[in-house]
């Protein structure tokens, strides 16, 4: 027998890209410090995660109940928290007392105080809303302070502080509405 019956063969290789998974991807790291669902011995699943604290480094979660919560360069689609710190991340939908986020982006962000700083935001509906050199396109706020310009399309607060010109205000959001239902009204007759 010769010596290459008896060596193992080699796997051909393929100049196929591998398939993508199915299974989602998991998070880079995801600290969760005293969960409540899951044994201390067992790592949080990038599904659903509760615990007393959380800190996600480059990755990402779907749902997050915490007492705090702290994102550096990752995202979480749902996050529930006394207190919820945002750098170089986002959340889709953030509901705490305090939230912050620095250079990162919320589509919805529910607080208590709500403090943007360099950051993007759909909607901000807090008690008390803080932006400094932030986009942000509606902030309902009981006081909204803007330190540095920052750009909003509807404001809609109590009270103001800080240099801001929004696109419309209560008087021009209530304007427009009555525009675009008067624009619905007539072509819903036309049909």
């Amino acid at each position: 027998m010769s010596d290459d019956a008896t060596k193992p063969a080699k796997p051909k290789a393929s100049s196929r890209r591998p398939r993508a998974s199915k299974v989602a991807a998991k998070p880079a790291a995801i600290s969760a410090v005293a969960p409540v669902n899951e044994p201390a011995d067992e790592p949080a699943t990038s599904e659903v995660v509760e615990a007393s604290s959380v800190s996600i480094v480059q990755g990402g979660a779907e749902t997050v109940h915490a007492s705090s919560i702290d994102i550096r360069q990752g995202g979480i689609a749902r996050a529930t928290a006394d207190d919820i710190a945002i750098h170089q991340g986002g959340i889709a939908i953030a509901r705490g007392e305090h939230v912050s986020t620095e250079f990162g982006g919320n589509m919805l962000t529910l607080a208590g105080e709500a403090r943007l700083t360099q950051s993007l935001a759909s909607a901000v509906i807090a008690r008390d809303a803080t932006l400094d050199q932030s986009l942000v396109q509606t902030v309902v706020a009981g006081r909204a302070t803007f330190r540095q310009p920052s750009a909003v399309f509807v404001l809609i607060a109590g009270r103001v502080d800080g240099p801001v010109r929004p696109v419309l205000d209560w008087r021009g959001g209530l304007a427009a509405g009555a525009v675009i239902g008067l624009i619905l009204g007539v072509l819903r007759r036309r049909r």
